[in-house]
């Protein structure tokens, strides 16, 4: 999988976690995490 990000730059995930529950007050949600590994200087450009 191969993510295109706000800046037009390409990134391949590190990781994906799948069905986390998150409950919020009395809600609960399925939820999935897309783990990145990004420089801090990427961020600038």
């Amino acid at each position: 999988m191969e993510l295109i990000l706000a800046n037009q730059s390409v990134v391949n995930p590190y990781g994906k976690i799948e069905d986390v529950l998150v409950k919020i007050e009395d809600l609960v949600f399925p939820v999935d995490f897309v783990i990145l590994d990004i420089d801090v200087d990427a961020e600038k450009e």
